[in-house]
């Protein structure tokens, strides 16, 4: 019933929130009231690092119904909380992460990978999806049943049984923080915890532990047709669609700036890219130690620019003249600009950095050098990413709200830099930056707009990209150019200019 309902939708179905609510809520409900019984059992958390020594589950029916019970009102003006899973299931697009995996597209792309198309309804599909896709796709540790239902509560808050009942109870709220310890919930209070669980799907996550599969589009995913999977942790947490109270997470925590949320995206989605390649590193050197021949593609091509191999054969294309055709490079994605991530507020913080933007760069110049060559070293690439990961980690919980004062001194920083944009990736990760320390500034929008298409040669504001259903334009597009961006930037020198 699940399957027919979804796989039925029209193609305006992302933007019909009426029409949402009564087939997936009806579905839901469906499901749920059949649904065994949370196991009390299982304590195994979701969604958070792999633990050492656990007991493999043996994929426990950890069913929402309980959830719902408090946080599925469907009433007009009830209190926020208890509006949040009709809020997921009407509004979010991780609702209708799995819903993707049945489409006439995902269909292509199983059979790209498995060589010939496959009934979607056949056995053979699904342990197609649950090899490869449910581990960010859904909870892949609820029941086959439940597993339709997309990604529920659990995936990022833990599993439903450390949720008990005390857990809003005011004693409990006056733990703070300590109320997460030990009790298997995932502290989504904390900002770079709330970045490392976006992050896990969205950048990739090796080695998660017994009974979870890897969370990697590798290339041969992407080669399939797989979208690529750039995140910007910042600029989605502002757009996205949210099932709690944010005055009353303001109030209670502190408001999360632009700033902050750009910083600890920008050093959490650094240290899980690291991290993704210092496992795939270590995965080819065992490998290579105890049988002779690697278990996976040695380098892994998503770690180099797409544009790197693919572009338009064309004379006056600005990637044949950009790129030297012999030299593959290097993630231009989560690796730049974390040099401006990494500067420190005097004002705020007088202790020494652990990781220093001159460091970083220092570090990050070897570890790109050892990438970028023909066959890379996996024991030299693991030991350079360790240390790299291990700086990060120390700096992500610092203190991040800034001064007026330094902002204006990074705008100035990321203003006079070079600028030596090689690639639409750079070019985007440097454009979001901009938009983010304008607004931070409280600046008025640049005379001369990032606008949407070849006549504007960009990917549209950052900061003001539709809903979430509707993909950004994180495409390495062919009519990029990367002296676009010169007409904004200017805009930008001009404000600052005139405040100082």
């Amino acid at each position: 019933m699940m399957r027919s309902i979804r796989l039925a939708l029209p193609s305006e179905f992302a933007h019909d929130d009426l029409f949402r609510f009564h087939l997936v809520w009806m579905a839901a409900l469906v499901l749920l009231s059949a649904a065994p019984s949370s196991r009390a059992d299982d304590s195994l958390t979701v969604g958070s690092p792999s633990q050492a020594g656990a007991k493999a589950p043996d994929r426990p029916q950890l069913a929402i119904a309980k959830c719902i019970e408090c946080h599925g009102s469907n009433v007009a003006g009830s209190p926020v909380w208890q509006r949040a899973s009709t809020t997921w299931y009407t509004s979010d697009p991780h609702a209708q992460a799995y819903t993707l995996l049945l489409n006439a597209h995902s269909q292509q792309i199983i059979a790209s990978l498995e060589g010939e198309a496959i009934d979607v309804d056949s056995d053979r599909y699904r342990k197609v999806l649950n090899d490869k896709c449910v581990s960010c796709h859904s909870n892949e540790l609820a029941s086959d049943e439940q597993i339709k239902l997309g990604i529920d509560c659990q995936v990022c808050h833990g599993p439903a049984t450390a949720w008990g009942d005390e857990h809003f109870s005011q004693a409990t709220r006056d733990l703070g923080p300590k109320r997460f310890d030990g009790t298997g919930r995932i502290n989504l209070e904390s900002i770079s915890d709330r970045a490392r669980v976006c992050s896990s799907c969205h950048i990739g996550e090796l080695n998660r532990g017994p009974g979870r599969n890897d969370r990697e589009v590798d290339h041969q995913i992407m080669a399939a047709g797989h979208p690529m999977t750039y995140f910007d942790f910042e600029n989605y947490l502002e757009r996205y669609p949210k099932h709690w109270n944010t005055d009353e997470e303001n109030e209670r925590l502190g408001a999360f700036p632009a700033y902050t949320r750009w910083r600890t995206g920008k050093l959490v989605g650094a240290e899980v890219r690291l991290k993704l390649l210092h496992d795939r590193a270590q995965r080819i050197a065992s490998a290579t130690e105890r049988e002779g021949i690697p278990v996976h593609d040695w380098p892994e091509f998503t770690e180099y620019s797409c544009t790197s191999c693919h572009h338009q054969l064309i004379p006056d294309s600005w990637r044949l003249n950009a790129r030297n055709a012999r030299t593959y490079v290097w993630d231009e994605w989560y690796l730049e600009f974390v040099n401006l991530a990494l500067q420190t507020d005097p004002s705020t913080r007088a202790a020494d950095a652990a990781l220093s933007a001159d460091d970083w760069i220092d570090q990050l110049t070897r570890l790109r050098g050892g990438m970028e060559v023909h066959s890379p070293s996996p024991s030299s690439i693991s030991d350079l990413t360790r240390s790299l990961m291990d700086g990060l980690h120390s700096e992500i919980d610092q203190s991040s709200v800034p001064s007026h004062p330094f902002l204006v001194a990074q705008m100035k920083r990321l203003l006079d830099d070079e600028l030596a944009i090689t690639s639409w990736e750079k070019g985007a990760q440097w454009a979001t930056t901009a938009r983010m320390l304008a607004d931070s500034l409280g600046w008025e929008r640049a005379s001369h707009p990032l606008t949407t298409g070849p006549s504007g040669g960009f990917f549209g504001p950052p900061r003001v990209w539709g809903p979430i259903p509707v993909s950004p334009a994180y495409q390495a597009s062919d009519w990029f150019h990367p002296e676009t961006l010169s007409d904004y930037r200017d805009s930008l020198k001009q404000q600052l200019g005139s405040r100082q």
